[in-house]
């Protein structure tokens, strides 16, 4: 879209919204012109087909050459001067409530009565009522406008998707009606008026700093750039007119939810719902924020209410199949995600979850990698999309796209540098390859924020264990399991630091009470654990081999083994297991080493 140069006009001041007018000044009827370029998709298109929300209004002929006059009206301030000024308020406060309110208060029933400020008041509510509360109906009179005034052109080229760059700051409705525009440009658009757009609405805000129409197209322009928090401020603002909005309503349940406060976003949305029962819009936010809260049970029955009124929403099919993902309901994502397949194959959503059911269901690591590989490709730079490419990567020991996980990782910090999900996987990349100090250093960093999950706690310990640090790796990880002792993971982590910390009796008491209910998974880690404490080779060897019959994969019990026969010079069995542990781990630089070093052993 390219810029429209600005309008030449008589330089008279105008009153601002709600202030009082000059009695003995009288509006001239002296125009002065201005052109506006207008782009070959103008032409030959009926103004009714583009905005059929405004019934009445209409614009200039669709024949009309390239270059068209726009006649404007003087800015002078008694433009507005007989309109009382609690209506022109209502006018500036900008709910549908506001404007209809307004518009009711100046009806006539004889339309060739009214003045033409009167018409411009009409005209600019209809544009504002359809581009900002599509919700409600336009259901009053909109006269047909020619451009006549500045007002008009303002609110015209926004209906259009056209960003003014014309009018002047002098009033409310001269400052606030060119932002109305970004409603129907597309980003990549709006972001080269954007600068403009927030200095237009902050000289509104000037005018009238109670304005809900104002602070809300605030908070939906910081909104559109990201800024979440800037944009709270803004919807808060508007709150009390949240009961009588939806799109109001939906605006302040989501921005809880972006910036990270999905319990507030529930409770909003859902008291919401009790003025907008079943709204679809609304329904989203309960289920996206009831799914970040682990609430799966709560967040499926919305997901459902969704999916009743958007059958083909595929959002929200994803969303449904992420649940069942996360109840380990493999064969009921499978059929989701085959019908995604069919309706969106190159939705980035669609592709993560189908690579992360492939490896964790189909356990196939190169299917994985290959979903999860035309992610990337198709969304190189997306944030998203790179974690998880960097966790598939990791998890499997493997390169997506040429890439290993740490340089995946590496790639998003550089872009984002505060992006924890890759912080942790990193942290788990540089445990892998023993760069345990500046591990540390980073798992620092992640476990300093206000919210850390239990996760990030466990790699921490991790990483202290490889440090040597086992006050501080006990303290961690003792707390873990006061909080939730029945979680396994936390089972794990506390007999780790305990072993690690040589607390004989106390891991030795811990294994013997686990290991009777454990799974098989858990027998093996508490076998290879208990290895440690094996009075004899013999014994440590008899738990090591239990733990592999336990679990064949377990990666720490095969190379403990290696180990062993590795310092008795059993040059054959060290690479019998540290094999497998390379098929397990295949990227990993110190295995692939030490292997290298038995094939020139055994070449001898």
């Amino acid at each position: 879209m390219r810029r429209f140069p600005g309008f030449l006009f008589i330089p008279l001041a105008l009153i601002s919204c709600g202030s009082a007018p000059d009695p003995d000044q009288n509006p001239s009827m002296a125009e002065t012109d201005a052109v506006i370029e207008k782009t070959s998709s103008e032409e030959n298109v009926s103004p009714e087909k583009e905005s059929p929300e405004v019934p009445a209004a209409t614009e200039p002929d669709a024949k009309e050459p390239r270059e068209s006059v726009i006649k404007i009206a003087p800015r002078n301030r008694g433009y507005f001067s007989d309109i009382s000024s609690k209506n022109m308020d209502l006018v500036c406060n900008g709910t549908y409530q506001n404007l209809r309110q307004a518009v009711t208060a100046i009806h006539k029933s004889d339309v060739s009565s009214y003045s033409e400020s009167e018409k411009t008041v009409l005209y600019v509510s209809s544009v504002i009522s359809s581009l900002v509360w599509p919700s409600e109906r336009v259901n009053w009179y909109v006269p047909d406008m020619k451009n006549e005034n500045q007002y008009v052109g303002a609110a015209g080229n926004s209906l259009r998707g056209i960003y003014d760059l014309s009018t002047s700051n002098s009033d409310f409705l001269s400052a606030i009606l060119p932002v109305l525009s970004m409603i129907r440009i597309s980003d990549r658009e709006f972001s080269e008026y954007a600068q403009h757009a927030h200095m237009q609405i902050d000289a509104a805000l000037k005018f009238r700093d109670d304005s809900v129409l104002a602070n809300y197209l605030k908070g939906c322009l910081l909104d559109r750039e990201g800024k979440f928090l800037e944009a709270s401020r803004y919807f808060k603002s508007c709150s009390k007119a949240a009961s009588g909005s939806i799109e109001i309503a939906v605006a302040i349940a989501r921005n809880d939810f972006k910036i990270g406060k999905p319990e507030d976003s529930l409770e909003k949305a859902e008291k919401y719902l009790s003025d907008f029962t079943n709204n679809v819009s609304l329904l989203k936010v309960c289920a996206d924020a009831s799914y970040a809260m682990g609430d799966y049970s709560k967040a499926e029955s919305y997901v459902a209410r969704v999916l009743l009124s958007e059958p083909d929403s595929v959002d929200y099919i994803l969303l449904r199949a992420r649940i069942l993902m996360g109840r380990q309901d493999y064969i009921r994502t499978s059929s989701l995600l085959d019908v995604c397949s069919r309706i969106a194959p190159e939705n980035k959503n669609y592709l993560m979850l189908r690579s992360e059911l492939q490896r964790e269901w189909n356990k196939n690591s190169s299917a994985a990698i290959e979903t999860c590989s035309k992610a990337l490709s198709l969304y190189p730079d997306d944030i998203d999309v790179m974690v998880f490419a960097a966790r598939t990567a990791s998890a499997v020991s493997s390169k997506v796209n040429g890439m290993t996980a740490a340089e995946l990782c590496e790639k998003v910090l550089g872009a984002d540098k505060e992006n924890i999900p890759a912080m942790e996987v990193y942290v788990v990349e540089l445990s892998r390859t023993g760069e345990w100090k500046k591990a540390y250093d980073l798992s620092r960093v992640i476990i300093s924020r206000p919210k850390v999950d239990d996760r990030s706690w466990r790699n921490h310990v991790d990483v202290c264990i490889g440090l040597k640090l086992f006050p501080e790796a006990l303290n961690v990880a003792q707390k873990l399991y006061s909080d939730d002792s029945s979680s396994e993971e936390n089972q794990q982590c506390y007999l780790k630091a305990l072993v690690a910390a040589s607390h004989r009796q106390q891991s030795l008491d811990m294994i013997s009470r686990l290991l009777p209910k454990s799974n098989q998974k858990m027998k093996s880690f508490l076998y290879y654990q208990r290895s440690y404490f094996g009075a004899t080779e013999e014994n440590v060897l008899s738990d090591l081999r239990s733990s592999l019959t336990a679990n064949p994969r377990n990666k720490d019990a095969l190379f403990r083994l290696y180990e062993i026969y590795y310092r008795k010079r059993d040059w054959r069995r060290a690479q019998y297991y540290l094999k497998q542990v390379v098929a397990i781990d295949p990227a990993n630089p110190d295995y692939l080493s030490r292997n290298a070093e038995l094939d020139k052993l055994l070449r001898r």
